[in-house]
């Protein structure tokens, strides 16, 4: 949610029947303590909370969100790095003629192809083995047919994802062969 340039929150006033969710994990960098809140009417809070653990966050986790939450130049600054870098990530797969859904979130769905630019299932599995041999972590939606030519890549630093584009082109290299 915070990468969007959206929010659902006013709609809360209107259905009693919405909760929003949100994670600390990429925007506020706490993605291993598995942070995150949900906002709700009272009667879905309520619900919500009979079937919560009681030890559901430790005391470590909810400092840090309480602190992260009050650095908000750091919430800003983050999501301006990595917003910077998603456009540099799409600008790389439109330059290869790769499609890809534009959103807003911190990843890219997207469906490759090789060289010779052909797409499908195969391609995207190859890719991923790629990637996995490199040790670079997508995701792949096998069991979702339509989506099974698609991979997902998070945005990391720039950094990160120059050595993706280093090992994508090195996979289209390779795949030429």
């Amino acid at each position: 949610g915070e990468f969007s340039q959206e929010s659902a929150i006013d709609l809360l006033s209107n259905y009693d029947n919405l909760i929003i969710t949100r994670s600390f994990s990429k925007s506020y960098s706490l993605a291993g303590m598995r942070v995150g809140y949900g906002v709700s009417s009272q009667k879905w809070i309520e619900c919500l909370d009979k079937v919560r653990d009681s030890y559901n966050l430790d005391y470590l986790a909810q400092v840090a969100a309480i602190e992260a939450i009050k650095d908000q130049s750091y919430l800003k600054n983050t999501i301006r790095k990595i917003n910077f870098t998603k456009n540099r990530v799409e600008e790389f797969f439109s330059k290869l003629g790769w499609f890809y859904y534009p959103s807003q979130a911190n990843f890219i769905f997207f469906e490759p192809k090789n060289i010779a630019g052909y797409s499908g299932v195969e391609y995207a599995i190859n890719l991923y083995n790629f990637y996995k041999s490199k040790r670079i972590l997508v995701r792949y939606f096998s069991k979702l047919e339509y989506f099974s030519s698609f991979l997902r890549i998070s945005i990391g630093t720039y950094q990160q994802m120059e050595m993706v584009f280093e090992i994508t082109e090195l996979w289209l290299n390779e795949s030429q062969k």
